[in-house]
């Protein structure tokens, strides 16, 4: 049973467990009904397993993003049961484990302020991979693409390509002549299947359509004049919702920053280069208003996608994230970055953990 003062209590989880349901919303229809009462029952789910099972802890090999295990990781929050998870950081082969992802780790925060007391940087002790690591980021754009980034370019070369409707019917139609043959045959028709494949198809085309809506809105920015530059994350991902906190819907990132930067100053804002791809399904959590809302800030710019990341860190007064690399990225190349949600570097000097208005 649920009462009012655990829903209380766990009000805040509530929210981000209703964004990350845009994981789900593969058709756009799902109802607040249905991602309340969904909420409602996970809690009475795993309140259930809770109290039955007492468990000393709850392990997560990552940090928990899927509605099922976030329900649980809010749980055990507020019951005050231990979890431990993994970190993955954008250092080769490092992961290091912590009690949650919204405090980090207490034993390299320590550690790394008695280096900095101690005006050690100790270079001497990083391995061959964390400095060529740090090497490829202080250089070029091209040098230092993620490894998996660069692969997922390379192998989905024509998605976010802006085509019309008839690409889309003709694949769906393809499904539809395939599965019509397959019952012919005597093959059972699974209608799921069907239903899924025809909303990829649908959320191609969407992509498409929000790219076009995307790219309308934007125009060359002056990198000579002073700004904030605002990096979007791919949306539905792990590294928004929960990592961002509250700030999972980035567009508040960009409202504060638009209301709170000196006059004369800009926010220049960039999506994600991977956003419009067919691996990321943009369609379920961003639309043509989520950026209209941003666009309409007097002092913010939408920048065109062929901009890179450095090339706006590197003239920018600041960096603002909710937790993706780009921070990471800007404080290896000298310049501070504003982190609005949690990351493994959120304690780095340089990056400036900014949940308040005082922040």
């Amino acid at each position: 049973p649920l009462d009012k003062p655990l829903l209380t209590a766990l009000s805040y989880y509530e929210s981000i467990f209703l964004k990350m349901m845009d994981r789900q919303n593969f058709n756009g229809a799902i109802t607040y009904f249905q991602r309340i009462s969904t909420y409602h029952s996970q809690i009475m789910y795993w309140k259930g397993v809770l109290e039955h099972f007492k468990p000393d802890v709850v392990v997560y090999r990552i940090e928990p993003h899927v509605t099922h295990d976030y329900a649980l990781y809010a749980l055990c929050r507020i019951m005050d049961i231990p979890t431990v998870m993994f970190h993955r950081t954008s250092l080769p082969g490092y992961i290091y484990p912590v009690r949650s992802f919204e405090e980090g780790s207490e034993t390299i925060r320590k550690s790394y302020i008695r280096a900095l007391e101690a005006g050690n940087k100790q270079q001497g002790s990083l391995s061959p991979g964390t400095v060529s690591h740090l090497e490829k980021l202080s250089k070029t754009y091209d040098n230092a693409i993620p490894f998996h980034l660069k692969y997922k370019l390379s192998h989905h070369k024509k998605s976010g390509d802006v085509t019309g409707p008839v690409s889309t019917l003709l694949r769906v139609t393809k499904v539809l002549y395939k599965t019509f043959q397959d019952k012919r045959a005597g093959l059972e028709m699974d209608s799921n299947e069907l239903y899924k494949k025809y909303h990829t198809n649908m959320g191609s085309f969407k992509r498409k359509k929000l790219l076009v809506h995307y790219n309308r809105l934007t125009n060359p920015v002056d990198l000579t004049k002073p700004y904030v530059f605002a990096a979007l994350q791919c949306e539905p991902e792990r590294q928004t919702c929960p990592v961002g906190g509250l700030f999972g819907n980035q567009y508040l990132m960009v409202d504060l920053l638009s209301k709170l930067v000196p006059d004369g100053w800009k926010v220049y804002v960039k999506e994600h280069v991977s956003q419009f791809k067919d691996y990321q399904k943009v369609e379920r959590a961003k639309t043509k208003e989520f950026y209209d809302m941003i666009a309409s800030r007097p002092n913010v710019k939408i920048v065109p996608l062929t901009y890179n990341s450095f090339e706006l860190i590197d003239h920018a007064k600041a960096s603002a994230t909710v937790s993706g690399t780009v921070g990471w990225e800007s404080v290896v190349r000298g310049k501070p970055a504003l982190l609005f949600g949690h990351s493994w570097y959120s304690d780095c000097k340089g990056v400036f953990v900014t949940h308040t208005i005082e922040d």
